[in-house]
């Protein structure tokens, strides 16, 4: 006996038209294994963490590990140039005092030699010679002001260079700049 022949035609076509399987609700599943852990027929499930939040951290560790690393090394690398441009310029200031001690002396050497040249010799170089010496000394004075501004002696040279002395005694006889 067959449970098709049992049913009407409209009975077979009604029933054609249901599904063949209904999931259950969520809520009666649940309570249906709530209810077989409460009488000990189902063992409590092992509660287990998901493996992303595991993988996020691990993730998070090695970023802030290289970046921490990255860091570290520019520091480093920052703090070896400052370093090596600290003991640079210690050097080039070492160079550029002994450059300048130098060039002053040639300077000094060279005023005196045109000091030595008699007046009657050849006045047109005599001239050129003393304007260059005065050219050079009012640009080292300049510099001595930029480099200390609170030099006076610096200052007083150029102010009198510039504005003339007024205490200056007639040509022939010594220019004195009084500080």
């Amino acid at each position: 006996m067959s449970h098709e022949d049992e049913l009407t035609p409209a009975e077979r076509d009604a029933l054609a038209w249901m599904p063949r399987e209904l999931d259950p609700p969520r809520l009666l599943e649940e309570r249906t294994v709530k209810a077989l852990r409460g009488e000990g027929v189902l063992t409590p499930a092992r509660w287990s963490r998901p493996p992303f939040p595991r993988l996020f951290a691990a993730a998070a560790a090695g970023l802030l590990l290289y970046l921490g690393g990255l860091a570290t090394g520019q520091w480093l690398a920052t703090r070896q140039t400052a370093d090596a441009l600290d003991a640079l310029h210690q050097d080039n200031a070492l160079q550029a005092a002994t450059l300048v001690q130098r060039t002053g002396s040639a300077y000094a050497e060279a005023i005196a030699g045109l000091s030595r040249i008699p007046a009657t010799a050849d006045s047109q170089y005599l001239l050129q010679g003393r304007e260059v010496a005065l050219s050079a000394f009012i640009a080292a004075a300049n510099q001595i002001v930029k480099l200390n501004p609170d030099d006076h002696v610096a200052v007083r040279i150029l102010q009198a260079l510039e504005h003339g002395d007024p205490s200056a005694v007639r040509e022939g006889t010594r220019r004195v700049v009084w500080f």
